[in-house]
């Protein structure tokens, strides 16, 4: 099927739900495989699949060795949900959220190499050779690796969401959120192998690469009580209108840090299609100092000694994303007033202040154990941003 030119998607195709585009008409070449000239849309509609299925050839029964498959009788995927939210206002202005939500998917694709070969026996004489791995493989009909698309993975999550809100009243307004969570899952990618699971899924179980374990976001506004109708310098004169009104603005973000765990040497001897990790002996997250070394070059944030690459013919210990990343702060802060230049007409002043507090944002460690910066950070990113702006409103 995939040698057909109507199934060759690998053309920067445009697509939607009703007619799958093979070739776009924005394309100012001709299509290669069927000849149609430049501007020519070419469609897949339901009956021209159904037909070229029909004519399919009958299959040879030859499986290539390294090429995917799709396993056979694959269940349907489901997701469960559930919440238990309860909420309290406090007096006139305040309201907070308190917020459980859970979660729970089964039958995920994930993808890894089946054909997997067991570890080699100790005192095997010749462990590094084709013919020895593919001795120990448990599909010896296929002399090399097989990597399939299955449905063994699965997904859990548990979340708390705190929330406090305060209208605007009396100058203040703000809103206050917190949110821990857990996420657990096998793979982070379904087409392509990210661990040593082979045929064993729950070796990969673990953090899910996306999971942060807290955040934390305040924002609000407060107006300055000066000026006519507000209870300081409120007689008028045209000096008090000038320091009232002003509005000052803030957004602080708190992010903990994005999982991971180390990479390192496939020293196994069993085919390879794994993404090894190393041979862990302490926990590495005790340690980090996340020290400047000099120069303001960033330093090594965990501990590294806990980790070493594999020896021979063994899998790395390490558990799949059991090391934190660092933690995210940032601090947005904004002033702006509304000058009143005619009855409709106003102008407005405003200065944002982006990463106010002019923190770096940390990349993530270097995760490979062969590295010469294995565990340091080597990146950083952003910088105190000044924005100056002007607006007329009618």
């Amino acid at each position: 099927m995939m040698n057909n030119p109507y199934f060759n998607t690998g053309l920067n195709a445009v697509q939607t739900q009703t007619n799958p585009v093979i070739w776009p008409a924005s394309s100012s070449a001709a299509n290669p495989d069927t000849g149609a000239a430049p501007g020519v849309q070419e469609f897949l509609n339901l009956a021209d699949v159904e037909k070229l299925w029909a004519a399919m050839p009958a299959p040879t029964g030859v499986f290539v060795p390294g090429n995917s498959t799709f396993a056979q009788s694959m269940p349907t995927s489901y997701s469960e949900q559930w919440n238990l939210a309860v909420q309290r206002t406090f007096g006139r202005d305040y309201l907070l959220t308190v917020d459980y939500l859970g979660s729970s998917n089964h039958h995920i694709f994930n993808y890894s190499n089946i054909n997997l070969a067991s570890l080699p026996a100790a005192g095997d004489p010749n462990p590094s050779s084709t013919a020895d791995i593919n001795s120990r493989r448990p599909y010896q009909s296929i002399p090399g690796n097989i990597e399939q698309y299955h449905k063994w993975g699965s997904s859990h999550y548990d979340g708390l969401e705190v929330q406090m809100k305060k209208s605007f009243t009396n100058g203040l307004q703000f809103n206050a959120n917190y949110v821990w969570g857990k996420s657990m899952d096998f793979q982070d990618s379904d087409h392509k192998a990210t661990g040593e699971m082979g045929n064993n899924p729950q070796i990969d179980y673990g953090r899910s690469d996306f999971m942060q374990k807290y955040v934390i976001k305040v924002s609000g506004v407060y107006e300055l009580p000066i000026g006519k109708g507000k209870w300081l310098l409120n007689n008028g004169k045209w000096w008090e209108n000038q320091l009232g009104g002003w509005r000052f603005s803030g957004l602080m973000g708190i992010r903990a840090g994005m999982p991971y765990n180390t990479t390192a040497s496939d020293n196994s001897d069993t085919g390879g299609g794994l993404q090894m990790r190393s041979t862990q002996t302490c926990n590495g997250n005790s340690g980090g100092n996340f020290v400047p070394k000099a120069a303001n070059a960033l330093g090594t944030y965990f501990k590294t000694s806990c980790f070493a690459n594999n020896a021979n013919y063994v899998f790395g210990n390490e558990m799949r994303n059991d090391l934190n990343g660092p933690r995210n702060t940032n601090l947005d802060l904004a002033a702006f007033k509304e000058f009143q230049l005619w009855e409709n007409l106003k102008f407005q002043w405003r200065t944002d202040a982006f990463d106010s507090l002019n923190h770096p944002l940390p990349g993530m460690p270097t995760q490979s154990v062969t590295s010469g910066t294995f565990g340091e950070i080597t990146s950083k990113g952003n910088s105190r941003t000044i924005q100056l702006s002007a607006k007329v409103l009618w």
